[in-house]
């Protein structure tokens, strides 16, 4: 499990779905990676194992929570490694280090055999990658959902990703905006990463229109909370059986697990079918637009240790507000929705001189993203 103490020397015994087609595809599996605990921050600095570290800039932090998965592409060990994405841990990750990250649509990637749908859902597995052409042909390899999947996503290409890749989309209607949606502070790099996008997506044609301001997000970050709370606390109940709770996680997942005891099954389905009238009123409000360019975080690239990260000091209310209010404001929706969503750096000659932006779709529209990206790819 996700950095969790004393399971950190755990080693699976069998493989999941997704893992068995990259094996199959010839790619060779070198070993774990980083990641902080349950994957519950935007740092990755598991007290089990200690921090990891951006290689472009050691005093900072590669983000979360696919941290180490995001270091090790930029350090160059691989080309690319695994991760997933449950409120924005392979987009900020990929966007902090400089490289390609794509949350693909719900249901477009397998999750079975022993997998389930976590957080209703939200979480989906992809790689983090150095260009947008191997993000494009691991999907080649590994996209289509399995039997049982709960979530199906047939939305493949027939000539497949890559391919796809190389025919430019035509002119797109792009919104943009870079205002809080929770009326936060932005970092000034953050919105000139942005502005810096627009104008690229303008200089190859595309409709770019900023919006006076941002969608409504109040309800559905206050129903997501709920969700995760409650996952969180069965999940910390199966797995502490045999361990005295205090022992076995650190303080902040700790407080999500009380603030999960304290919701009913009546509440948590109230919340979910708030959160699903939610994510109708948000897709028709998307519909306007063909792609949608956000900044991918709220803050510039933590330093190790900052406040942010200081887990133990916090409560799960403020530890998730801060979530929510300084780190992946723009980046969880399209985990609530479905929608792909992908990072890519505003510059390909200086990649970590800013934070980079998201580029969101409609659901099922991941070659849509993926050419677009290819695009900017090409004369960024």
């Amino acid at each position: 499990m996700s950095g969790i103490t004393f399971e950190h020397q755990h080693l699976s015994v069998k493989k999941v779905l997704q893992t068995e087609l990259l094996v199959k595809a010839g790619f060779s599996l070198l070993g774990k990676t980083n990641v902080p605990e349950f994957g519950f921050n935007v740092v990755t600095e598991p007290v089990s194992t200690g921090p990891t570290r951006d290689p472009n800039d050691l005093s900072r932090s590669p983000g979360g929570s696919s941290g180490g998965s995001a270091a090790a592409v930029a350090a160059g060990i691989v080309p690319l490694a695994h991760a997933g994405d449950g409120a924005g841990s392979i987009r900020i990750p990929a966007a902090f280090c400089g490289l390609i990250g794509l949350k693909p649509s719900r249901g477009l990637m397998p999750i079975g055999p022993a997998r389930s749908e976590v957080w209703e859902g939200a979480v989906v597995h992809h790689v983090i990658t150095k260009t947008v052409r191997d993000s494009a042909a691991v999907l080649d390899h590994t996209a289509g959902a399995s039997v049982g999947d709960l979530f199906a996503n047939s939305c493949i290409p027939e000539r497949g990703f890559l391919k796809s890749i190389d025919t430019p989309p035509e002119k797109l209607r792009v919104g943009t905006y870079t205002a809080h949606p929770f009326g936060g502070h932005v970092d000034a790099e953050n919105v000139a990463a942005v502005e810096l996008m627009a104008q690229t997506l303008d200089r190859l044609g595309h409709h770019v229109e900023p919006l006076n301001k941002p969608p409504d997000l109040g309800k559905m970050a206050a129903s997501f909370e709920t969700m995760a709370s409650v996952h969180c606390k069965a999940d910390l109940d199966r797995l502490s059986n045999s361990t005295p709770m205090a022992e076995a996680f650190e303080a902040g997942t700790l407080e999500m697990m009380r603030r999960g005891s304290g919701i009913s099954a009546e509440n948590y389905v109230f919340s979910m079918r708030i959160l699903r009238e939610e994510v109708r009123r948000y897709l028709n409000w998307f519909a306007t637009y063909d792609v949608l360019l956000t900044p991918v975080s709220a803050i510039r690239r933590p330093l190790i240790g900052a406040s942010l990260t200081s887990q133990n000091t916090l409560t799960d209310r403020s530890f998730f507000q801060r979530i929510f209010q300084e780190a992946a404001p723009f980046s969880f929706v399209a985990n609530v929705t479905g929608q792909p969503s992908l990072a890519l750096p505003a510059l390909r000659s200086d990649p970590v001189a800013s934070s980079g932006s998201i580029l969101t779709a409609m659901p099922g529209r991941d070659d849509l993203l993926l050419a677009m990206a290819h695009q900017v790819e090409t004369i960024a």
